[in-house]
């Protein structure tokens, strides 16, 4: 295979991301030859060296949607390009089945529970809050009632809407986690083909 046909193959194998992502890449590679030529390589060894374009453009395309889901900076965007990138760093190595896929799910399994309950947490209190509420009205007070009605209601909606705050938190921490081990188990994958 030639230089040429390399960056064909290339080219076509890193489809599915952006534009100017493949004109880096392309650029960086065909720098890489061209140093490689001025010091002295052969074209042929070069390539070889470089190894199939396919496989070449997996583990950039799986670099490329770490650094991607790494970037957002919503939950929400952050965890649909996390799913991205799990599926990019699975077709690398077949063991990836075990490795990713079965802690990914438990982890979001376990998120998705805690988001559950914190999100009843959040509708109990809300109301038991308007449960306060309903009560001023039924069982009027005096002003020092009022004042701890009131207390009571701000105590429970904080209540309910901490639980919410602190899943959040708690999910972009597990996504950074997540996000570590994909790049861990991809430089991973990337010493053991270099390995073999």
């Amino acid at each position: 295979m030639n230089k040429t046909q390399f960056i064909e193959q290339l080219r076509k194998a890193l489809s599915g991301i952006p534009q100017v992502e493949i004109d880096d890449i392309i650029r960086d590679q065909e720098e890489i030859i061209r140093d490689a030529l001025a010091a002295g390589r052969t074209e042929e060894s070069i390539i070889t060296s470089l190894g199939n374009p396919t496989e070449l453009a997996r583990n950039l395309k799986a670099e490329f949607k770490i650094e991607k889901a790494q970037d957002e900076i919503k939950l929400g965007a952050k965890v649909k390009a996390m799913f991205g990138a799990v599926g990019a760093v699975l077709v690398l190595a077949p063991f990836n089945l075990i490795f990713v896929l079965g802690p990914m799910m438990a982890m979001f399994g376990i998120l998705l529970g805690g988001w559950a309950t914190a999100v009843a947490i959040t509708v109990v209190c809300f109301t038991v809050a308007l449960a306060f509420f309903f009560f001023t009205i039924v069982m009027p007070t005096g002003a020092l009632g009022w004042v701890g009605i009131g207390f009571g209601f701000l105590g429970v909606m904080f209540l309910g809407l901490a639980g919410l705050g602190v899943m959040y938190m708690v999910s972009m921490m597990v996504a950074q986690l997540i996000l570590r081990y994909l790049k861990w188990n991809l430089n991973f994958v990337k010493r053991q083909a270099g390995a073999v």
